[in-house]
């Protein structure tokens, strides 16, 4: 912004510089006009005067189109610089979400962690369908057949024929039937 701004000030200083210089041209025409068949050696004075003046119109002309390109350049890649922030403000904004959404699944891993209840809700609504049924669960340390009679999170509690109540956890079963 700061080059842009001293862009600018420049071509206004020059568009001034322009119009005064138009002025003393206008003056200096207007002087060679007012003289009636004067002095020779003056009317060639003011007129080297005012091709002088002209000459540096000119470069100054020549300068502010310079400059006005060079403008309308860093407009255009202003533009695009801040597309490209926009984008990147966007890309940020989802990062910082995915962000938040892993910092909550490692924060729910480390509390099934520490507290060793590891909820399974494939395991906890298949048994909730069976709740009152008789169903036979496998685990590594033996099998066990009874009446589903709570369903947890991460374990199922059943009633035996016995009437001893066995809590198993999601964990440890092998097979289900």
């Amino acid at each position: 912004m700061g080059k842009e701004n001293e862009i600018l000030k420049y071509l206004k200083k020059i568009k001034s510089i322009e119009k005064d210089q138009l002025e003393v041209l206008e003056e200096i025409s207007n002087q060679i006009s007012s003289i009636p068949g004067g002095d020779a050696e003056q009317i060639r004075q003011l007129r080297q005067q005012l091709n002088q003046l002209q000459g540096e119109v000119a470069q100054l002309q020549s300068r502010t189109t310079v400059l006005e390109s060079q403008n309308a350049q860093l407009q255009t890649q202003i533009t695009q610089l801040q597309t490209q922030v926009n984008q990147l403000e966007s890309q940020d904004a989802q990062l910082q979400s995915q962000i938040t959404q892993l910092q909550t699944q490692v924060n729910q891993l480390q509390e099934q962690l520490q507290t060793g209840i590891i909820p399974n809700p494939a395991m906890q609504s298949f048994f909730e369908n069976r709740m009152g049924s008789t169903v036979t669960i496998s685990t590594q340390g033996g099998t066990f057949t009874g009446v589903v009679i709570l369903v947890g999170p991460d374990a199922v509690q059943i009633r035996e024929a016995t009437g001893n109540i066995v809590i198993i956890p999601f964990t440890q079963i092998t097979a289900v039937q």
